[in-house]
């Protein structure tokens, strides 16, 4: 029972951070610990964006005929106009009562299916997206901008805040004529991706291939951030 209380308290300290990890307890030696940021930013190469057919009808299995041809019409447009079936993606069709206002009364049934599509080709976006609005969708959501280069641009990123992290600790150390050892602790603090329209505005790291002029919108630039924490060892 004594052991158990022991154990409780001490995860109890831990957890509120009373008490430090048990990998730093064991580093006994000198430690400068810095914090190390880079921000990346790329042109987006995808444009990701989804659509949802509805049909109404008074019985249950012509909304759902209804909703299926207008789904194989709208595919079907996709990929004529070069959308590849592995960038199309659908979600299982609902079907429930069309309540009238009240929610008392409902006068028939209603089929809804939302299809998720990514364009490889954004130029294409506001073409295709007219071309969708006239198979007679119900709504057309997004577009949300990405990258097929997300992975190795977050490597990327992370290897630049290590370099941030290792520049600030050499200049800490220098200015008490010192020098910083191996790295003795590192943890990833957290790392984002987000799109940023003001990146080109930016004095970092600017990566773009896409001639804006040709595109009916401006996507802007994704914004790739990490950040680390360093402890190196701290050297005479």
């Amino acid at each position: 029972m004594k052991n158990f209380i022991q154990f409780s308290l001490a995860l109890f300290f831990f957890t509120f951070g009373w008490i430090k990890p048990l990998e730093a307890q064991s580093l006994n030696i000198p430690l400068i610990t810095v914090e190390g940021t880079a921000i990346i930013y790329q042109a987006p190469d995808e444009v990701h964006y989804n659509f949802t057919v509805e049909s109404e009808a008074k019985q249950i299995d012509t909304a759902r005929k209804q909703n299926e041809i207008i789904v194989k019409e709208a595919i079907a447009y996709l990929m004529a106009k070069g959308v590849e079936k592995k960038y199309i993606q659908t979600q299982y069709m609902s079907v429930g009562r069309n309540y009238q206002r009240n929610r008392k009364v409902y006068d028939g049934f209603i089929a809804k299916q939302t299809i998720f599509v990514c364009l490889r080709q954004l130029s294409n976006y506001d073409e295709i997206s007219d071309g969708l609005l006239q198979k007679n969708i119900a709504s057309l959501s997004g577009p949300t901008f990405k990258s097929s280069q997300i992975s190795k641009l977050k490597d990327k990123a992370r290897i630049k805040a290590m370099e941030n992290a290792k520049s600030k600790a050499q200049l800490l150390a220098e200015s008490l004529n010192q020098k910083v050892g191996k790295a003795k602790l590192i943890s990833e603090v957290w790392f984002r991706s987000n799109r940023n329209s003001g990146a080109y505005a930016s004095g970092n790291e600017v990566s773009s291939q896409i001639d804006f002029d040709e595109l009916g919108f401006a996507p802007g630039q994704l914004e790739i951030k990490a950040v680390v924490n360093v402890s190196f060892e701290l050297l005479e």
